[in-house]
C-alpha cells in the first residue's frame, strides 16, 4: 500500500504490523488519550499509580477491590452533591477466609434498606436462618420495658417489662434466691388494691407450694375478709372437707351454736352446752355418768332442793327438803311418788305460830312401810326420812309429834 508523507505526516488507509492491520478509526481510539482518565471514545490506560477514574457504566463478570494484602474500597455515591457516599470494604479474618454477601432466590425486585441508626458504628444482625420482612419487622419501633402490639419484648436498663396482657407460661419464677419476687393481681376496678403474692425465708433452702386437690367441679377459692391488718390461713394433714370447715363460720367464743365448733369465750366460759351423754376420766379409763340431769340439778343446787308451800299444793319432783308454812290455814301437800325422792327426805312445819294440822300425803310410797301420812300440828316439829329405790321409806328421826297414818 503506497504511503503518502506531506510536511512530516505519514497518510496511509491502513497499517498492518505483524500480520495485524489497524484502520485509521482504530488509530483515532489512541489518538488524545489521557492516562488515568476515561475519554469518551478512547482507548484506557491506567496512570503511574495504576489508578483510573471516571468509567460511567462498567460491566464485569468479577470485580476485586485491592488484593490480597492490598485493601481495597469500592465508594457508591448518590444522586446529591456532598451527600456523602456508601462505601464497601473488607476487615481482615482471622484466616484466608471469604465472606460472602448474596441474595436468597426473591420473587420480585426488591430494595434492602440500611436505616440510620442514628450510631457512628452499628452491626448488622445475622441468623443461621432466613428471616423474613415480616419477622424482622417486629423489631421496628420496640421500646424497651414497654411491651406493644405485635412487637418483640425488650427489658428495659433494669431488667424490667410491662403492661403485658395474657402471658402463658410452663414455670414463673418471681424473683431469684436473694431477691425477693412478688405477683401483683389487680381486679377490674382501679384504684382498689391488688393481691400480692409474696415469699418469706424459710428456716432452710425449701419450697412451700401452694396446689390443688383433685376437683370434680371449676372452684373458686375466696378469702374472706378477716378485718385484720395481719391474718393467717387454717392449714391440716388432712383434706378437710367444705362441710368441716364450715363448723368454723358463726361460731361465737362461749356460745353453743347448733351444728358449730365450741369456744371457750376470754374467761375460759362456754354458755348452754347440750350432750346426750356425760363421760368424766382420763381417756381409756372415763366413767359415764348415768344421773338424770333432774338428779344432777338436785344434787348440785340446793335450792332445787328445797320447796317451801304456803297453800295446798304439789312437792314438786326431786325435792328433797319441804317447808309447810302458814299459821292459820291447813296446807295439804302431796307427793306423787317417793322414787321422786330417794335418798333423805325432810319435812318441816315452819309456821310462825299455831296448831293447823298440816298435812302430807305420799301417792305412792311409804314413810315406814305403811303410812302415807304425816300430819304436824306444831311449830317445827318434823319428819327425817330416807327413801329407798322403791320408794320406801325408813323414819330416821320423828322430832315433836308428828302423826303417821
Amino acid at each position: 500500500m503506497p504511503i503518502l508523507i506531506t510536511k512530516g505526516e505519514a497518510m496511509v488507509g491502513a497499517l498492518t504490523v505483524g500480520g495485524n492491520t489497524l484502520t485509521g478509526s482504530e488509530f483515532a481510539a489512541l489518538d488524545g488519550i489521557t492516562a488515568g482518565t476515561v475519554t469518551l471514545s478512547k482507548a484506557v490506560i491506567v496512570d503511574a499509580n495504576k489508578d483510573i477514574g471516571d468509567f460511567r457504566n462498567l460491566d464485569v463478570v468479577n470485580l476485586d477491590a485491592g488484593a490480597d494484602a492490598v485493601k481495597g474500597t469500592i465508594d457508591i455515591f448518590p444522586t446529591t452533591t456532598a451527600r456523602g457516599k456508601l462505601i464497601l470494604t473488607a476487615a481482615d479474618n482471622s484466616g484466608a477466609l471469604n465472606v460472602t454477601i448474596t441474595n436468597a432466590s426473591h420473587g420480585q425486585s426488591t430494595v434492602v434498606t440500611i436505616p440510620d441508626s442514628g450510631l457512628a458504628t452499628s452491626y448488622v444482625l445475622q441468623s443461621t436462618a432466613a428471616i423474613t420482612a415480616a419477622e424482622a419487622d417486629v423489631l421496628d419501633n420496640v421500646v424497651a420495658g414497654t411491651v406493644l402490639l405485635s412487637k418483640a419484648v425488650v427489658v428495659d436498663a433494669n431488667k424490667d417489662i410491662g403492661d403485658f396482657r395474657n402471658l402463658d407460661a410452663v414455670n414463673i419464677d418471681a424473683g431469684a434466691s436473694a431477691v425477693a419476687g412478688t405477683v401483683d393481681v389487680f381486679p377490674t376496678t382501679a384504684a382498689k388494691g391488688k393481691v400480692i403474692l409474696a415469699a418469706a425465708d424459710n428456716a432452710g433452702d425449701t419450697s412451700v407450694t401452694i396446689t390443688n386437690a383433685s376437683h370434680g367441679q371449676a372452684t373458686v377459692v375466696t378469702i374472706p375478709d378477716s378485718g385484720l391488718a395481719t391474718a393467717y390461713v387454717l392449714q391440716s394433714t388432712a383434706a378437710v372437707t367444705v362441710a368441716e370447715a364450715n363448723v368454723l363460720d358463726g361460731a361465737t367464743a362461749g356460745t353453743q351454736v347448733a351444728s358449730k365448733v365450741v369456744v371457750a369465750d376470754a374467761n375460759v366460759n362456754i354458755g348452754a352446752v347440750k350432750a346426750t351423754a356425760l363421760h368424766i376420766g382420763a381417756t381409756g379409763s372415763e366413767v359415764q355418768v348415768n344421773a338424770t340431769p333432774a338428779e344432777i340439778n338436785n344434787a348440785a343446787d340446793v335450792s332445787a332442793r328445797t320447796q317451801e308451800l304456803t297453800v295446798s299444793g304439789a312437792v314438786t319432783a326431786g325435792v328433797q327438803s319441804v317447808e309447810l308454812n302458814h299459821a292459820s290455814g291447813v296446807i295439804a301437800a302431796t307427793i306423787a311418788d317417793a322414787v321422786n325422792h330417794q335418798g333423805l327426805f325432810v319435812v318441816k312445819d315452819t309456821s310462825a305460830t299455831g296448831t293447823a294440822a298440816h298435812t302430807l300425803t305420799l301417792t305412792a310410797g311409804t314413810f315406814n312401810g305403811t303410812n302415807t301420812i304425816a300430819t304436824f300440828n306444831a311449830r317445827d316439829e318434823a319428819l327425817f326420812v330416807y327413801f329407798d329405790s322403791t320408794g320406801r321409806g325408813q323414819i330416821i328421826e320423828n322430832v315433836g309429834t308428828v302423826v303417821l297414818s
